[in-house]
């Protein structure tokens, strides 16, 4: 995984879907958050906008020793293939990329080498 900076193995996650209400929430623009857990330290977040959402993925530096927490960014859209990949996989990377912006970057969710031709669920 050596294209990535930040690369934090997870093994467990929480699922929350947020309703529109008018309070605070509505100005984040996100329907759904899924939190990324290593036994119980929180290594990231995916969160889950509207389709007009401007998506841009960041970490936080990690406090008290822990490590950096990436924050990634989806279209609602994009939901169901995301927690299916959670379900079906294993073991499971949250990452990022870093760019010259500060503490943005390129995220994505990734797996380990995996056979040619291996079906899921054996």
């Amino acid at each position: 995984m050596a294209m990535w900076n930040i690369s934090n193995e997870f093994d467990n996650y929480k699922v929350n879907k947020h309703s529109r209400a008018n309070g605070w929430l509505s100005k984040y623009r996100f329907t759904s958050t899924i939190g990324l857990y290593k036994g119980s330290q929180n290594v990231g977040t995916i969160y889950f906008r509207a389709e007009s959402s401007s998506l841009r993925d960041y970490y936080y530096p990690g406090r008290s020793g822990g490590p950096d927490l990436v924050n990634l960014n989806y279209f609602d859209r994009d939901f169901s293939s995301v927690l299916a990949m959670l379900q079906q996989e294993s073991p499971l990377y949250v990452c990022l990329r870093k760019t010259y912006n500060g503490n943005e970057g390129i995220g994505a969710i990734t797996t380990t080498n995996e056979p040619v031709g291996e079906e899921e669920g054996d």
